[in-house]
């Protein structure tokens, strides 16, 4: 018995020890801390420690933000959004130094500047994007910014030396979770096809990365298009020839590639059986392997 009771008391003491370290000794924070989930905390924890905290309302948490060299210095109202933001914050949140090079740079702005600044911007940061006709993506205010958004991992923001993240962002990015937002779900549970198909090349990214990456809250996708297909294996293809595998492997899977083969198609073969369907060739496809583009039928010569 006394045994039991010297061990309950030494939990209990490990219990106390733990709480009191995840005090925040600074006043000001202790207020902004009663804003902000437990087990988010939890996770921002050594960020607080830190002094990296800046304020929390009831659904995000902003930070301050060292200078990165791949984060540009944009005009008052413009952001980073995307992979850059993404990539910040989840390094951040696993104390990892080792930041992925994104794609490119996506930007959204708030009311103000002009379509002239835009059109420079996205020439200058995002030019593969725009020649699809998406650059700048302009935004009322940060309240529907992070409303509208199709991935939770997506809900993340920086600029002008500050991150802001909602909570769950910082829950599913922690753990390696891809879950669709509310904002592209219907009634039945149902996703747009773009957005299933974004989360299977983020889920092919974690793969290769050995990230232990699943899929939340996807039921199933509408309107899946060989267009969008195509487009995520491109930007798949511009991160690496092993990413672009992978989400080959998957889109087979879901019978979105290639469904009458038996195994996975090779990537001329995935190429090709998306390019008769587009009706673009293989113009879309900018970042193709050489050892690709050496055995694509004549036809598609570039």
């Amino acid at each position: 018995m006394d045994d039991d009771k010297d061990g309950k008391k030494s939990k209990e003491k490990q219990y106390v020890k733990r709480a009191k370290a995840m005090a925040p000794r600074d006043p000001a924070i202790r207020v902004i801390k009663k804003s902000i989930p437990d087990d988010v905390f939890e996770l921002v924890q050594p960020l607080v420690e830190a002094g990296k905290l800046l304020d929390a309302n009831d659904d995000t948490v902003l930070f301050s933000l060292k200078k990165m060299p791949f984060v540009p210095r944009l005009p008052t109202q413009y952001r980073v959004k995307g992979g850059i933001a993404r990539e910040v914050l989840r390094g951040y949140l696993l104390a990892d130094a080792g930041f992925k090079k994104a794609r490119d740079v996506d930007i959204i702005r708030f009311a103000g500047s002009s379509d002239s600044q835009d059109h420079r911007l996205s020439l200058k940061y995002m030019r593969d994007d725009y020649e699809f006709g998406r650059g700048v993506e302009v935004i009322e205010d940060r309240p529907t910014y992070f409303r509208t958004r199709d991935i939770t991992a997506n809900e993340v923001l920086i600029g002008h030396g500050q991150l802001e993240a909602s909570y769950r962002a910082i829950r599913d990015l922690a753990v390696g979770i891809i879950r669709p937002t509310p904002f592209v779900t219907n009634a039945d549970g149902h996703i747009l096809g773009a957005t299933l198909l974004k989360c299977l090349r983020f889920m092919a990214e974690a793969r290769v990365r050995g990230i232990a990456g699943t899929i939340e809250g996807l039921i199933s996708g509408e309107r899946v298009t060989a267009f969008d297909v195509a487009l995520n294996l491109e930007r798949a293809f511009s991160m690496s020839e092993a990413i672009a595998h992978e989400y080959i492997l998957l889109t087979w899977e879901h019978g979105f590639l290639c469904p009458a083969y038996d195994v996975p198609p090779p990537a001329v073969d995935a190429v090709v059986w998306l390019s008769e369907r587009i009706n673009q060739g293989v113009t879309l496809f900018k970042h193709l392997p050489e050892d690709v583009v050496s055995r694509l039928p004549s036809r598609f010569g570039r």
